[in-house]
């Protein structure tokens, strides 16, 4: 049970200073359970290796864009250039219209 000494509630005189309303709270449990906020250092590595990621992802969807643009522009020029294609049907006869 909780006994009102926590590293975080010792006062400089080594005299505990009770917790809150007399329980244990979260920042006096065991030291090894009580997770550490990173470090600012690593906080800002994660961020800019986020930005990097972000950046890179950017970039390969910019030159995907234009090698398909690319490719598109391509297949357009050669059916314009081409000439027309000879039907294989039959003409159709002409309706007369008017008629009923």
């Amino acid at each position: 049970m909780h006994a009102g000494r926590c590293p975080r509630h010792v006062t400089p005189r080594g005299r505990g200073v009770p917790s809150p309303r007399g329980a244990a709270q979260p920042c006096c449990a065991p030291i090894a359970v009580q997770r550490k906020p990173p470090p600012a250092k690593a906080a800002i590595r994660d961020a800019l290796d986020l930005l990097i990621v972000a950046d890179l992802l950017d970039i390969a969807a910019a030159v995907l864009a234009v090698v398909f643009v690319r490719a598109l522009t391509r297949m357009q020029r050669l059916k314009a250039a081409a000439p027309p294609l000879a039907s294989t049907e039959l003409p159709l006869k002409q309706l007369d219209a008017g008629r009923m």
